[in-house]
């Protein structure tokens, strides 16, 4: 997986790098696993043993591509957590050929979407 950023100049590579990364899998993490059910009122989650996150042997590679834009620094905030819900959907999309409008996307909802074909 790719990402571009553009945060004008650059102070420190190695942060803004990790901050991306960082951002990406948290974004992928909420939009594949992270839900949380109400049964009776109640929230059926309670830790992690059932409320699922991404662990690092299912995170893809990410290769972070900077601009090299020389205006005054920017500030990087968590774009690259909202830039995940999108990228995933369009490329959901691309395979499937069906606009998911709910999320997480996760196996049991996609099969949902499929199965409808």
């Amino acid at each position: 997986m790719s990402a571009v950023v553009d945060c004008r100049i650059t102070v420190n590579t190695d942060a803004l790098i990790a901050q991306m990364e960082g951002g990406l899998l948290f974004g992928f993490s909420t939009a594949l696993y992270e839900e949380i059910n109400i049964k009776d009122g109640r929230i059926e989650q309670s830790n992690f043993h059932n409320y699922p996150i991404m662990c690092i042997n299912d995170a893809p590679p990410i290769d972070v591509h900077i601009t090299k834009i020389t205006e005054n620094p920017g500030s990087i905030g968590e774009v690259s957590t909202t830039a995940a819900f999108p990228s995933l959907g369009n490329a959901l999309f691309n395979a499937i050929g069906k606009r998911c409008k709910r999320y997480p996307f996760s196996p049991h909802f996609l099969m949902e979407i499929v199965s409808r074909f």
